[in-house]
């Protein structure tokens, strides 16, 4: 072939790739840590970040990070600690905050307007949101009345309240961790607070109530992360009882997602079918997709970068991640993570 034939292909070829180069690398956004120590929990498809910052001491505050905004402390229902858990595209924020005394935690809806409000519980003492969908719904958990020993999943909205919808069947203790626009609840049931295993990773549907979603064959599921199509995430045991990261879809059931070998959690789903997730035990931040398989966060910050992501609990419908992580190995500060484009 002629010289300049293929000069004209390599061109060709670097234009043809260069997209795909240039979104392999990710930038960090650090929100630092109030002073003492930051964790990231949510975030919607603005950008915008909640989870709570300390002080270097026993306060622990509910916190917003936008990027016009900066940092926004959220304040409490009249204790000293509470975290922010999830955000929607209003930049309407749920989590938990203790009351007075510091001995007994509701779930909080925060809006700009409003403020923080209590969402109070199904008759027992405490209760905790972790989701809110773009309609305004809030899922999570709460003690029932009467007794200390069962937890039960809520769904709540302004019209309705607090809705009780339940557990499964032998699993008394359930956390509502992920919520879509549709109102279907992800998460997990478990036999005990103190004893926790058996736990199972649950889909709740206004059609069907509560399905156990199984595991990779071994004994513990639980389900972190759902999207606008049902698709579930989260972590379940293979058959030698070590966790890795899942995808669970109605046709097609629960599928283990690959990491190489190494045990995995899965995070959180986004509507493109963009899971976050980390490998497992050290926390070391991934995303995955069914045509790309796993990217590690790490390696793609660039050169000597002074960040180390961890634990990216949320991803939007951009690819970014709500995270946290060291800096020059010094934890812990609040991340966003966003993909180059």
């Amino acid at each position: 072939m002629p010289a300049h034939a293929i000069r004209y292909v390599l061109c060709c070829l670097v234009l043809f790739l260069a997209p795909c180069l240039m979104a392999q690398h990710y930038t960090v956004t650090d929100f630092g840590n109030c002073g003492g120590i930051a964790q990231a929990w949510g975030i919607n498809d603005s950008g915008t970040v909640v989870g709570y910052c300390t002080n270097g001491g026993s306060f622990q505050h509910p916190t917003l990070w936008s990027q016009p905004g900066g940092l926004q402390n959220l304040g409490t229902l009249g204790g000293d600690v509470g975290q922010a858990r999830a955000v929607n595209d209003a930049g309407n924020a749920v989590g938990y905050s203790y009351l007075t005394g510091d001995s007994i935690y509701h779930a909080f809806l925060w809006t700009s307007a409003t403020g923080i409000q209590d969402l109070g519980t199904l008759g027992g003492n405490s209760s905790s949101a972790h989701a809110i969908n773009n309609v305004g719904q809030v899922a999570g958990e709460s003690y029932i009345a009467g007794t200390t020993s069962e937890y039960h999943v809520f769904l709540w909205s302004q019209s309705t309240g607090m809705q009780d919808i339940g557990t499964l069947p032998g699993l008394p203790v359930c956390y509502g961790l992920a919520l879509n626009d549709n109102g279907e609840v992800a998460g997990v049931c478990q036999q005990s607070f103190i004893n926790s295993p058996p736990q199972r990773a649950f889909l709740w549907t206004h059609a069907n109530g509560m399905k156990d979603l199984g595991t990779l064959g071994g004994r513990d599921s639980q389900a972190t992360g759902i999207n606008v199509y049902g698709e579930v995430v989260g972590t379940a045991d293979t058959p030698d009882n070590v966790p890795h990261a899942f995808y669970w879809t109605q046709g097609g059931g629960m599928r283990e997602i690959v990491t190489s070998g190494s045990a995995s959690d899965a995070y959180a789903v986004n509507g493109s079918g963009e899971v976050a997730g980390a490998f497992f035990p050290s926390g070391t931040a991934f995303v995955w997709t069914k045509s790309g398989g796993v990217k590690k966060i790490n390696a793609l910050l660039g050169n000597n970068p002074p960040w180390s992501v961890y634990y990216p609990y949320a991803i939007n419908g951009s690819g970014q991640l709500a995270a946290y992580g060291t800096v020059n190995t010094v934890c812990c500060d609040a991340f966003l993570v966003t993909p180059g484009k």
